[in-house]
């Protein structure tokens, strides 16, 4: 993924996208487990959503382009 992103700012972008991915779903984790199970009444309802973050991540990951074997620009 970092090859996606220009080298004068490739540290910046993959730096805030980790940030804002653990905030995002790290950081809220328990509390929307929590109320998952709360609202459904069932205990697999934070399977359901860690399934659904993992569609998110793949859908996201479809998008890059390849670069295998590309020269990259610097």
């Amino acid at each position: 993924m970092p090859e996606n992103f220009p080298k004068h700012v490739r540290a910046s972008y993959m730096s805030s996208a980790y940030a804002i991915a653990v905030s995002a779903f790290d950081g809220t984790a328990q509390f929307v487990a929590g109320s998952l199970i709360r609202a459904t009444g069932s205990k697999m309802a934070p399977a359901w959503y860690m399934i659904g973050c993992v569609l998110i991540s793949l859908i996201a990951v479809s998008m890059f382009e390849e670069t295998g074997g590309k020269a990259l620009d610097d």
